[in-house]
């Protein structure tokens, strides 16, 4: 015969699923002004970007980027809310993240001028649709990783041609770039001015320095270590002054 403690058990469940459901009742989330909640969450998704980054440095890996964050807006439909309809929550986009939250953000984002960051030779798909919103890119960073042909290779030409009427900020950082004369081609990005852009900043990248992208700037940052440099890629320091 079959024991008694099982009924019994089941029996208790419902009571035992109400206190449940009488405990969340009480602990429900308060409401907290929206402007308050998007400070929130652009503190942690700033903090979880920059765990990211020191992990991706210290491993010299291309490590997903942090996304924890955005389970914290899950808690409610109105902290859901108003993490949704914050254009500049969802403007900062990395070549690493996932293709699926890659286009969230794109979409999340609005109209809102976007930080993207481009990382080693991330997939074509991906690179693909970061640049083809080049016309909404405000700070673009762009680590290059061996040769890096595709920067120059076919649509991707094409790409790199578009407007950029936000554009403010260019970073480009070379990482085993100097064994291939391909190498010496500077992206297409750095061959011609852009109409707001104020700060460049070139870590081992070559770059032609008669290139109108130096005029009119407030910030210039050329960093190479002679040591993994060839001594005919390291540019006169003092040309880009002599441009005004």
């Amino acid at each position: 015969m079959a024991p008694s403690n099982p009924p019994r058990k089941i029996a208790r469940l419902p009571q035992r699923e109400a206190v449940i459901d009488g405990f969340a009742a009480s602990v429900r989330p308060p409401l907290v002004p929206a402007e308050i909640l998007v400070a929130i969450f652009t503190w942690l998704r700033d903090s979880d970007n920059a765990y990211s980054d020191a992990a991706r440095r210290a491993t010299h890996s291309q490590t997903r980027i942090g996304n924890s964050w955005i389970f914290v807006t899950h808690v409610c439909r109105y902290w859901r809310h108003a993490a949704l309809e914050c254009g500049t929550l969802w403007c900062k986009i990395n070549s690493v993240q996932s293709f699926g939250l890659i286009r969230a953000c794109l979409d999340r984002s609005k109209n809102t001028p976007l930080e993207v960051r481009i990382t080693g030779m991330p997939n074509e798909i991906v690179t693909t649709v970061l640049l083809e919103n080049l016309p909404r890119i405000r700070d673009l960073d762009v680590t290059l990783v061996g040769p890096s042909h595709w920067v120059n290779a076919g649509h991707f030409k094409n790409l790199w041609g578009q407007p950029t009427p936000l554009l403010e900020s260019v970073t480009v950082t070379v990482i085993n770039g100097h064994k291939d004369q391909e190498a010496k081609l500077p992206i297409p990005i750095l061959q011609w001015p852009h109409p707001v852009l104020k700060s460049v900043n070139l870590h081992e990248c070559p770059a032609p320095w008669d290139s109108l992208i130096f005029r009119g700037l407030t910030e210039l940052e050329i960093v190479y270590n002679p040591t993994r440099t060839p001594a005919y890629l390291i540019p006169d320091p003092f040309y880009p002054l002599r441009l005004s």
